[in-house]
C-alpha cells in the first residue's frame, strides 16, 4: 500500500523510547488522539508542523528526527532506507533493528 503522505519514523522513535501508542497519546495531552497517531504512524494521514513538534517534544527528540532519522542509525543509513521502495523499507528497518540488538 503506497501512502500519499510523507514517510515518518514516529512509530520507530516511539518504540525506541519504549512507549505504546496509548502512553504517547497520554503525554500529548489531547493534542492528538490515539487513532490519529495510529493513522499518522501508518502513513494514512499527514502531519502538521504543530503535531510533529508536539510528538517530538513528548518523545524528547527533535521534530527533524521524526521525519529524517531512524533511531540509533546514522543519517546516511536513513537516507539509503528512504530511497528504497516502501515495501522494502520495513524489511530494511527490521534488519537494522535486529543488528542493533546485538
Amino acid at each position: 500500500a503506497n501512502s500519499p503522505f510523507r514517510r515518518t519514523f514516529i512509530r520507530e522513535w516511539r518504540e525506541y523510547k519504549g512507549l505504546t501508542q496509548e502512553q504517547l497519546t497520554d503525554r500529548l495531552e489531547g493534542v492528538i488522539t490515539q487513532s490519529a497517531l495510529s493513522r499518522l504512524e501508518r502513513g494514512l494521514s499527514g502531519y502538521t508542523q504543530g503535531s510533529l513538534e508536539a510528538i517530538a517534544y513528548a518523545l524528547g527528540v527533535e521534530a527533524a528526527d521524526l521525519i529524517g532519522r531512524l533511531p540509533g542509525a546514522p543519517t546516511e543509513l536513513t537516507l539509503i532506507v528512504n530511497k528504497l521502495p516502501p515495501e522494502k523499507q520495513q524489511q530494511a528497518i527490521a534488519i537494522l533493528k535486529a543488528i542493533g540488538q546485538n
